[in-house]
Parts: C-alpha cells; sequence; structure tokens
C-alpha cells in the first residue's frame, strides 16, 4: 500500500477540459512552470500569506510537497470509498502546469461545507480558462462528495476578477467581512461566496 507521504505520481488527470486543460495531480517536473508562473506580485497580492513572494523554485517545491500531501485529506468515509486524495491539483495548459486549484474540507460544525481556492498565471487571463475550471471543478466536488451541500470561496474585495469568475459559475456574494484581511500592510475587505448543491 503506498504511503500517505508518497510523491507526486503520474496518476491520469481528474478532469479533463477544453482547449487541452486539464485538472491533474501536482508533479515534480511541474516546479519550473509553477516558479515562473506563480512568481508575480499581484497574484500574492490576491492569495494567503502562506504562499510566498518571490517564489522561487524552492517554494515550488515546497508547494508540490504540500499538495501531495494527503495525510490532511478530511473526506473519508462515508463520503469518499476510494483512496486517499490530495486536496491542491494542478491547472495544466498542454500537461504544462499554469495554476492551482484546492478543495479544503471543513471540520466540525461546518463538516458539510467545503472550501476552494484557485489561481492561474498572469498570461492565462481574461481568456475563460477560470470560470471553465472552477465550474467543472465544482461539479466534481458535487458529484464525487455526496455529503457537501455547499462550497465556498474567501476573495479579497480588490480582486475584482476572482468574484467574476464566481459568479459566472453561480456563486452568490453573501457579503463582505469589513477590514477582514492583513495583505502587504494594509487593511482590506474579505468577501464571502457561497454555493449550495442544486442551485448553480
Amino acid at each position: 500500500m503506498p504511503s500517505p507521504l508518497a510523491g507526486p505520481t503520474n496518476a491520469p488527470p481528474i478532469l479533463t477540459l477544453t482547449r487541452s486543460l486539464t485538472i491533474r495531480p501536482f508533479r515534480t517536473f511541474d516546479a519550473p512552470s509553477l516558479a515562473h508562473h506563480a512568481n508575480d506580485k499581484e497574484m500574492w497580492l490576491n492569495g494567503p500569506d502562506i504562499v510566498p513572494f518571490p517564489f522561487t523554485l524552492t517554494s515550488a517545491h515546497s508547494y508540490i510537497a504540500r499538495a501531495s500531501d494527503s495525510r490532511n485529506w478530511a473526506c473519508s468515509g462515508a463520503s469518499w470509498t476510494g483512496p486517499a486524495l490530495p486536496s491542491m491539483y494542478a491547472i495544466a495548459s498542454r500537461d504544462v502546469c499554469i495554476g492551482s486549484i484546492e478543495f479544503c474540507p471543513g471540520e466540525d460544525i461546518r463538516a458539510r461545507t467545503a472550501k476552494i481556492g484557485y489561481w492561474v498565471g498572469r498570461e492565462y487571463w481574461g481568456k475563460g480558462i477560470m470560470t471553465e475550471v472552477v465550474g467543472t471543478f465544482v461539479g466534481w466536488v458535487w458529484r464525487s462528495f455526496p455529503k457537501f451541500v455547499r462550497i465556498e470561496a474567501e476573495v479579497h474585495d480588490f480582486n475584482v476578477g476572482s468574484g467574476r469568475v464566481l459568479r459566472k459559475v453561480g456563486f452568490e456574494h453573501e457579503g463582505t467581512l469589513k477590514w477582514g484581511i492583513w495583505k502587504d500592510g494594509r487593511l482590506a475587505g474579505l468577501e464571502i461566496w457561497g454555493l449550495v448543491r442544486g442551485s448553480g
């Protein structure tokens, strides 16, 4: 039986989209492309501080190791009968990593909720790629994990593009936590977007 600490494999994509796009487990050879696309100040501003800037090749290897570690997967038991899974996946164009999408199961009283996060490299902005990726990924979550009734996303209030993606795939803007985040030495709002099973 493989160790949960096993590194990236050649496992097939979990999803195949149009335009030669796939969502698949990260692989070791993704590191250079990941470092190229993630080393962007605006990308860092739109994300959590756990993702560093500058984002180096070493950062990329650490990111892939974290993405490939299934020990913290919380969807075992009734909701998932297959093998342990990572919760972070590569977004790939012609099998070259251009971004990432993440699925985080809720805990305790939020166990019926999952949270998603995502990004794609700047050169792929404005092409409809994230709308297709997020919409397809959300469908996969609903099909694969029937216990979840809600998916949510948190967006920095200055990240207009991400909110636009969520609205296009059916999420509703449920409110903004005023001064909910501290990023790059300033306070900003944190938007809460939600999608309930059967509504989108």
